[in-house]
């Protein structure tokens, strides 16, 4: 299942979609939700859209040197 939702996101990527992978915690929710019989287990999903366009730059803080984080030993 990972592996293809992995290829999934990519080729969403590749087409300009952002995606995100989400566990399913609620297996016999979602199955109802699909309409799909008791055969199957809802385990993961994927969401995909279209990223807001980006505006100027990060509002979060910004990133750390890897060396001030990192003690390489």
């Amino acid at each position: 299942v990972g592996r293809v939702c992995q290829n999934l996101m990519l080729a969403a990527h590749d087409a300009g979609l952002a995606s995100c992978p989400v566990t399913i915690h609620r297996s016999d929710d979602a199955r109802a939700q699909l309409g799909l019989d008791d055969a199957y287990d809802v385990l993961m999903a994927v969401v995909m859209g279209h990223p807001a366009p980006r505006k100027g730059e990060r509002r979060s803080h910004p990133r750390h040197a890897l060396d001030d984080i990192v003690v390489w030993r």
